[in-house]
């Protein structure tokens, strides 16, 4: 994912975030740029939820937001009418057959 901002001092590439094996974000600052997290500079930082990150004129609130899983409920009811229908058709077939 990429995210542009604009702003008085913002470079083209400013600083990446990065999601780790391990479920953790980790922000990497561009050679030469200058980032704060929560009011200090750095050149790499584990990023937690609610971390403010700093750069040029323009300060971002990082956060994450609970997953929304969608409900399964027409999935669930095609995939049991499908089983339903090919187990009726097999009836069918072994009926006609003389089973």
């Amino acid at each position: 994912m990429t995210v542009s901002v604009s702003g008085a001092g913002v470079w083209d590439h400013h600083f990446d975030v990065v999601a780790g094996d391990d479920g953790r974000f980790e922000l990497r600052v561009a050679e030469g740029a200058k980032v704060t997290i929560d009011d200090a500079y750095v050149d790499r930082c584990l990023l937690r939820n609610g971390t403010v990150i700093g750069c040029g004129g323009i300060r971002i609130r990082f956060g994450l937001v609970p997953p929304v899983q969608r409900p399964l409920e027409l999935r669930e009811r095609f995939v049991w009418l499908s089983l339903g229908v090919i187990i009726a058709m097999e009836f069918a077939v072994m009926a006609w057959v003389g089973h």
